[in-house]
């Protein structure tokens, strides 16, 4: 199931990249872009500071943009522009995807309602996929990043550590299935 889900990802990002930017397209990109950086600030405030931060030097990418009258050059350097605010809207879009898909799991298992023996087969699964999904959770709720850099690893280390929490719970459902 991950490997399909990183599959997708990978050819989405791929079909992104290899695609021509359109001045319209890129213009989307950057108006869901500023509402997600908002959303952002909001629900992780302890990365405001860097939302900020990344969206002051998006938008002077941007307006650096807005000035160039080829079409072709205009578009790739809104691209770029976009591309700043991905930095911090991707990892933490791929840590919720990921803490979601570990949740779901988890719940799976549950609702399969596996005969006592089958859940004391995997208990020990069980607690470590919660352990590094609540680990992946407080790395977020807890972080105090020092920069935007730090704030887009703490982003990317969570979602690896949640990442890993949905792959023992899917084990562990496999596991008890058997």
């Amino acid at each position: 199931m991950y490997n399909i889900k990183i599959a997708f990802i990978l050819a989405t990002i791929l079909l992104i990249i290899s695609c021509k930017p359109t001045t319209k397209g890129e213009t989307s990109h950057w108006d869901a872009n500023a509402r997600k950086a908002t959303l952002g600030k909001e629900k992780y405030p302890q990365f405001a500071t860097f939302f900020t931060q990344l969206e002051t030097k998006g938008k002077t990418v941007w307006d650096e943009a807005n000035k160039e009258t080829n079409e072709e050059k205009k578009a790739e350097k809104m691209r770029e522009a976009n591309g700043v605010l991905d930095q911090l809207l991707s990892p933490l879009a791929r840590f919720e995807s990921y803490v979601e898909t570990a949740e779901k799991n988890k719940k799976k298992i549950f609702d399969a309602k596996f005969p006592k023996n089958k859940l004391k087969k995997i208990e020990a699964d069980i607690m470590k996929g919660s352990q590094r999904l609540s680990s992946a959770k407080s790395m977020i709720s807890d972080a105090k990043p020092s920069s935007y850099e730090d704030a887009i690893k703490l982003a990317n280390d969570a979602g690896n550590e949640a990442m890993e929490a949905g792959k023992i719970f899917e084990n562990a459902q496999k596991e008890a299935s058997k």
